[in-house]
Order: C-alpha cells, then sequence, then structure tokens
C-alpha cells in the first residue's frame, strides 16, 4: 500500500488551511499543539515537520466540517470566492475540483485509519503484505 509522505501531508495542509482561513492561533489552541510550532509549519519555516504533528492537524481540519464551524468556513469560501472569481457552483462543476475534493476526503479517510491502527499498535505497513498472501 502507497502511504502519504510527509511532504503530501504537509502540502495537505497548507492548501486546506489557506483554503479555510485558519490562523495557527485556532490551529494550536484547538488541537492543543505549540502555536509557534504550527506557525512555522504554516510559515514553511519548520524544517522537519513531525508526521504525528502534521496528522493532528489533519483530523482537527477533517473535524471542521462536521462541527458548528460551518458558518466561519463559509465565510472564508466565500471571501477566496470573490479573490479568484469562480464562484462555488463554478468549482462543482468542474470534473478536476471533483477528483480533488475527492482525493482530499480519501486523504483523511486513510490519515484516521493510520491513526487508529497505530493507536491499537497495528503496523499498518504489513496488513497490506498479509491480505496478499
Amino acid at each position: 500500500m502507497n502511504t502519504f509522505t510527509k511532504k503530501e501531508k504537509l502540502d495537505f495542509v497548507l492548501e486546506k488551511v489557506q483554503e479555510l482561513g485558519l490562523t495557527a492561533y485556532e490551529i494550536g489552541k484547538k488541537t492543543e499543539l505549540s502555536i509557534s510550532g504550527v506557525e512555522k509549519i504554516l510559515n514553511k519555516t519548520s524544517k522537519k515537520p513531525q508526521e504525528e504533528t502534521l496528522n493532528r492537524i489533519i483530523l482537527f481540519l477533517e473535524s471542521l466540517e462536521s462541527k458548528n464551524y460551518k458558518e466561519p468556513i463559509e465565510e472564508n469560501k466565500k471571501i477566496n470566492e470573490e479573490k479568484n472569481g469562480f464562484s462555488k457552483e463554478d468549482l462543482e462543476q468542474n470534473p478536476l475540483v471533483k477528483c480533488l475534493n475527492e482525493k482530499n476526503q480519501l486523504f483523511v479517510e486513510v490519515i484516521k485509519l493510520q491513526n487508529i491502527l497505530r493507536n491499537n499498535n497495528i503496523d499498518f505497513k504489513n496488513i497490506f503484505e498479509d491480505l496478499d498472501r
């Protein structure tokens, strides 16, 4: 199985944080991560962000979709649409955007699965080797 690299996770975090208009302070407070550490990740000054830190941020970002953050998220999306000149409806009709959204959702689900396996001390890298036998 091809797991996501740290760079792919970092790219996802940076893209999603920008899309949602979140700050390091907001992320740090909600995830109990160091605000300065999160800021270094978002400013791309962190040389080697810890994978577990990226996973926690990804899970937090995913949780925003299901919690009461919808209003600020929708407001930030509207602001981004105005900047980009595309409405949400325009983007939803674009096949590339649909594909990227599906990829992002799958990405989040794989991270969740990896964290569940890691929390239960199951080596997720070997699971697929066992299935092939």
